[in-house]
């Protein structure tokens, strides 16, 4: 190679300079592109100062292509393999992150990228601040313009545009005098156009990266715990959207590290680049004296423009969370959301999640461990925080739904009334969600957590947890339908959850689609999701399509995991299905066992009850899954649920399901077939998720010789095999 003597570029250098070598990098960049040569890796260390001026060096990654406005008919050639990101990160364009192999105004972005950092001295992907010189900054937006169209068109009109930047600064001083009111007015109106463009940074498509706060205090009470409050006042908004937790951790392991390693301003702006989203958010506290400065900052990452920031003085320590709400609700108004939309939501930050630094910082840990799946861990940590803060209403609900995600629902509903009596105390999406699983679960009326969902729903348009809630729903309402339609929405907004995963493969396996199944697997395997819910999915249809090459795979994957009984469970059911009983019953106190060595009492006796019981008697539904009863005590069971109700009497599916079909059971058991049959009307519109009153009808028709109508019965739950799948299903 030729040798060159120089040193490469490196900034700050005066402004005149750093004009006269941008001038020369164009008329270098110019020269190639009417060759036909794009140089794809322009930065700093390929741009070489010599004596002689400036040399562009390194076109290992240059491609060859027609220039724009060329009369070049150099054919198209590459020298990479096709898919590859060619380039320097830092210095790429917005076209070759996407994957596209870029133009000559590619070349024009990365420019616009060594001009800043030769007169800043700083990367472009560091906090990007206006150049004081208005005809640079006017040069340099239009050269980091996201969409090619808006940029310069070729290196060489962009050079002359240089040299004359360069020529007026190099006049009489009496020229500047003489246009003096014209640069004022250009100066006003493009600080005017920025007002405006500022005025809305983000849209309600854009997504936000959250960063740990810089801890300046000292005080380790504060790491981890603002990040989770800033992260709660800002998923208040229906406007904004905050990367999910679950792609947060995907990308950290992509990048080599450990899934819960603090997100450092650093590794927010790397993930941000990868994930292809606009803005990150970082923050940081310093004490003074006994107040403390608390700062939010919103950056664009492509470019490393401050979109937003925000700057609020909390009195004392405890005011702390305070003021990052009072913060979080100026950058909600600096990133585009309308005032309007702030007040109709807004509920005074010391009433939102908790005035108690411990207890977020205890709460904060357990909810690493719930994103992770792992619900038993967590657990210990909700409830810390719910004793440093009886009053944390978010507190109870997240232990809750870890108590329901155990299997233990008994204790699931306990919080669930606990957080519903706190609610005056929190934010209006989080009172909406408690509301919603408190008469989901706590009280049973449905109509009421259907209210609350939808209203959840049309509040937070970008909200995937509110799907989740809505497919959870209307999963329990046998509309598999509109359960479908909400677990796709949950994974178009939440694509890096497995659970929004899991919870559409269950969808499609109710709808009979069970192809659809698998291949929403491979799509959640493709991006690193291997999840117990997942794979339990799995194993479900493996077993109803009797693929024992699959089943074995997915009992393999559960073998000594925590989440075996879930494994253990499926295969209980194939058993009965199969005509199995006594391994049905061993594999469920199997999982009893298991349980019990996790503290999950109540799961684990449902287990145990389950495998004491005839899953083939006329009196009972299936043992496990989504039966209703189990055999034993008929007037017992049925008392016991009468006083059920007087507790719980609006309780759609208590009232509706439950009762009826007890009392239908005793009548067939008590020979009177036609009035079982009058009591299962109430469950005709829940039946095609439980399973029991179909069947009991069907039973009730071939008592009063009714063959084809019970064959009718019969025949709907073999056509329905997921949601039948158990005892009924081999009987009928």
């Amino acid at each position: 190679m030729e040798y060159i003597e120089g040193e490469p570029l490196k900034g700050p250098i005066p402004a005149k300079k750093a004009i006269e070598f941008s001038a020369q990098i164009l008329d270098a960049l110019d020269a190639a592109h009417k060759k036909g040569i794009v140089h794809h890796d322009l930065k700093p260390a390929n741009t070489l100062v010599t004596k002689q001026g400036i040399k562009l060096l390194d076109f290992g990654l240059a491609s060859r292509a027609p220039s724009l406005g060329s009369d070049s008919e150099t054919a198209t050639m590459t020298l990479t393999e096709v898919g590859v990101l060619m380039g320097t990160p830092a210095y790429m364009a917005p076209e070759q992150w996407e994957g596209n192999r870029g133009d000559a105004r590619s070349d024009i972005y990365a420019f616009g990228c060594v001009l800043y950092e030769m007169l800043t001295g700083k990367s472009i992907s560091a906090e990007r601040v206006p150049l004081e010189l208005v005809e640079l900054e006017n040069v340099l937006k239009t050269c980091l313009a996201k969409d090619p169209e808006d940029r310069w068109q070729s290196a060489g009109d962009l050079k002359r545009h240089v040299e004359g930047i360069l020529e007026r600064r190099s006049r009489p001083w009496k020229y500047a005098a003489a246009t003096a009111a014209t640069v004022l007015v250009v100066v006003a109106g493009f600080l005017l156009l920025q007002q405006r463009i500022r005025a809305a940074p983000l849209t309600d498509k854009d997504v936000l990266v959250l960063a740990e706060f810089t801890n300046n205090t000292g005080d380790p009470v504060f790491d981890g715990t603002l990040r989770e409050a800033l992260a709660i006042h800002l998923e208040e908004s229906p406007f904004l959207k905050i990367l999910d937790d679950a792609q947060v951790r995907q990308d950290l392991q992509l990048m080599s590290r450990r899934p819960d390693e603090r997100i450092t301003n650093d590794i927010a702006h790397e993930i941000c680049i990868r994930e292809r989203e606009k803005a990150m958010v970082g923050g940081a506290i310093a004490s003074l004296g006994k107040t403390y400065a608390i700062t939010l900052q919103a950056t664009n990452c492509q470019t490393g423009e401050t979109l937003a920031r925000e700057q609020v003085v909390a009195e004392d320590k405890e005011y702390v969370i305070q003021s990052v709400g009072a913060a979080a609700k100026g950058m909600r108004v600096k990133l585009g959301e309308s005032l309007s939309s702030i007040q109709k939501l807004d509920l005074p930050a010391m009433k939102v999640t908790t005035s108690s630094l411990e207890a977020l910082q205890t709460f904060s840990l357990g909810i690493d461990q719930f994103r992770l799946g792992l619900w038993l861990s967590a657990i210990p940590f909700f409830r810390r925080a719910t004793e440093l803060d009886p009053n944390f209403a978010v507190g109870f609900e997240v232990m809750a739904s870890a108590y329901s995600n155990a299997g233990e629902t008994s204790r699931s509903i306990e919080y669930h009334k606990k957080a519903f009596e706190l609610i005056d105390r929190v934010s209006e999406r989080e009172r909406l969600q408690i509301s919603f699983w408190y008469y989901r679960i706590a009280t049973g009326e449905l109509n009421k957590a259907a209210d609350a969902v939808q209203l959840l729903v049309q509040t937070y348009p970008r909200d995937g947890t509110a799907r989740v809630s809505g497919g959870s729903l209307y999963r329990g309402l046998g509309e598999f339908e509109k359960t479908a339609q909400y677990d796709e929405e949950a994974v178009r907004l939440s694509p890096r959850g497995s659970v929004t995963y899991g919870n559409l493969m269950d969808a499609y396996a109710l709808l009979g689609r069970f192809d659809e199944v698998r291949t929403i697997a491979e799509k959640a395997f493709a991006q690193k999701l291997d999840a117990p819910l997942i794979h339990q999915n799995l194993l479900w249809v493996a077993n109803m399509q009797g693929d024992r090459a699959a089943i074995e795979r997915e009992i393999r994957w559960f073998a000594g995991k925590v989440d075996e009984p879930r494994s253990l469970d499926e295969q209980a059911v194939y058993a009965v299905v199969l005509g199995q009983p006594r391994k049905a019953a061993e594999l469920l106190r199997r999982g009893a066992r298991l349980l019990r060595q996790q503290d999950l009492n109540g799961a684990a006796r449902s287990r145990e009850q389950a495998a004491a019981a005839d899953p083939y008697g006329d009196c009972g539904a299936d043992v496990i899954g989504d039966g209703i009863l189990s055999c034993g005590d008929l007037d017992g069971e049925l008392k016991a649920a009468e006083a059920r109700l007087k507790v719980r009497p609006a309780d759609t599916l208590l009232r509706s399901v439950e009762l009826p079909t007890l009392a239908a059971t005793i009548k067939l058991k008590q020979n009177q077939p036609d009035e079982a049959i009058e009591l299962l009307q109430s469950a005709a519109p829940y039946e095609r998720r439980y399973v029991q009153p179909v069947y009991l009808r069907g039973m009730a028709y071939l008592r009063l010789g009714r063959g084809a109508e019970a064959a009718a019965e019969f025949q709907k739950i073999i056509d329905h095999k997921a949601p039948y799948w158990g005892s009924r299903y081999a009987l009928s």
